[in-house]
């Protein structure tokens, strides 16, 4: 069976003929193929199992190259894996496999089990991607727990996958339970900042940042953030320029969804990294003591997603900014009159 396997992916291999003698050519090689055998169900391979044989017999300084199977490889290592049930823990701190009455819930063929209702079983399905029926895939597991980790809800993500006692008869695949363990991270969040700012332009005086951030929403893994900023300051420029004050004060929201959403479909998973729809609110209002009150206000509304570890994008289909003077003194008036460019 693992003949038949891996014949096909020698051509791809970067052991040809003619290539030089390496040793971490030939490690590297094992890994490969232990990467694409786990990918075809074979969870408990290992590429230790895999034996490289070089007979320099031939002479004129070359060699032939044998690959095998170890022959004390065990039993288990070389039959594929079936996932047969995948049962997902979105919280570890309510649900005990001992415990009676812990809610459970069956959405794609996955069986939730979760007494506390953190997060919605069908917002968080589509994060998993193991399946029962499906062969064992170690690419599949990577991914999976690298998107669970990425929403930025769970402390840790634990994947496990019990073996039975006993190998069955025959040589089809074994059947293998997957058990997905989360450990939530504290839903909110709230934190302040406290300032003393100094500017180039002889500006100083005190801030205030007040932040609040939950990071399960609508129990679907969705990141809202507000913060809240607020500061005073006073010139000393010494002239006529001392004493000038002024304050601001701004609030901005955001919200992330985990996902792209969209009227059309927009493809899938969206390559690598975890899609995202942002949404994105805030006003300010800045008051210049007798000269001016300058108001702002911006909103937007794009997505975000990778395609490889390298190449990330950012769409914005929509994005208003505004800004305006809503008072003026006639002292402003006056500079602005004065001075073309500043105005």
């Amino acid at each position: 069976s693992l003949a038949r396997l891996l014949l096909p992916q020698l051509p791809a291999s970067a052991l040809q003929p003619g290539s030089r003698y390496s040793l971490s050519a030939l490690e590297a090689e094992r890994e490969r193929l232990d990467d694409f055998l786990k990918n075809q169900g074979y969870y408990a391979f290992s590429p230790d199992y895999l034996l490289f044989k070089a007979d320099t017999s031939v002479g004129d300084r070359q060699f032939k190259l044998y690959l095998s199977v170890k022959q004390a490889t065990p039993p288990e290592a070389l039959r594929s894996y079936r996932l047969q049930n995948v049962a997902v823990y979105p919280n570890m701190a309510y649900t005990d496999s001992a415990q009676a009455g812990i809610d459970t819930q069956q959405v794609d063929g996955l069986v939730f089990v979760d007494g506390s209702g953190s997060f919605k079983a069908d917002r968080l399905a589509p994060f998993v991607f193991l399946r029962p029926g499906q062969l064992y895939n170690r690419s599949a597991e990577l991914t999976m727990a690298n998107r669970l980790s990425s929403l930025g809800n769970f402390r840790y993500v634990t994947v496990r996958f019990d073996l039975p006692d006993s190998l069955p008869p025959g040589s089809g695949p074994v059947d293998l339970q997957a058990r997905i363990d989360l450990a939530p991270a504290p839903r909110r969040r709230l934190r302040y900042e406290t300032q003393f700012l100094s500017k180039s332009n002889n500006f100083v005086g005190p801030a205030l940042k007040l932040g609040y951030q939950n990071r399960n929403l609508f129990r679907g893994g969705e990141l809202l953030n507000v913060d809240l900023n607020a500061g005073f300051e006073t010139q000393f420029a010494g002239g006529r320029q001392t004493g000038l004050n002024a304050f601001e004060v701004g609030l901005k929201g955001e919200l992330v969804f985990p996902r792209i959403l969209s009227p059309v479909s927009l493809g899938g998973n969206l390559g690598y990294g975890l899609p995202r729809t942002r949404l994105v609110s805030g006003v300010s209002l800045l008051n210049r003591v007798n000269f001016y009150r300058l108001r702002s206000f911006q909103a937007g509304f794009g997505y975000q997603w990778q395609t490889n570890r390298f190449v990330s994008h950012d769409l914005q289909p929509a994005s208003i900014s505004f800004t305006g003077l809503s008072r003026t003194s006639p002292e402003f008036d006056a500079i602005l009159a004065a001075n073309p460019f500043l105005r």
